[in-house]
């Protein structure tokens, strides 16, 4: 059996660790909800909430530097990717709906 002293992991430390600051909540949710809106983008268009969220989730998990800077900006990325093609999706449906009404 291993002990602690050999290496085994204990409660409080890595992998087991309950600091939700070290799992970097913030920029992981940046991320995943920046990947969701391109995706979204791409799909429908219409995800504009969930790019401002990833683009804000992002900006705050940086600008306190939780350790996950990669992925906080990486949701940042995404964010806007997705707000440019949500943006753009808006823009094309206000042309369609205004050409087609007269």
């Amino acid at each position: 059996m291993i002990s602690a002293a050999e290496g085994a992991p204990t409660a409080g430390s890595w992998p087991f660790t309950s600091d939700p600051a070290s799992r970097g909540g913030r920029s992981w949710l940046a991320l995943r909800l920046g990947i969701v809106s391109t995706v979204g983008g791409v799909l429908c268009g219409w995800t504009l909430p969930l790019a401002v969220l990833a683009i804000v989730l992002g900006v705050v998990a940086a600008v306190r530097g939780q350790g996950h800077t990669g992925n906080a900006i990486g949701g940042v990325v995404f964010g806007a990717i997705g707000l440019l093609l949500s943006v753009g999706w808006m823009v094309h449906s206000l042309v369609v709906l205004t050409l087609t009404a007269g």
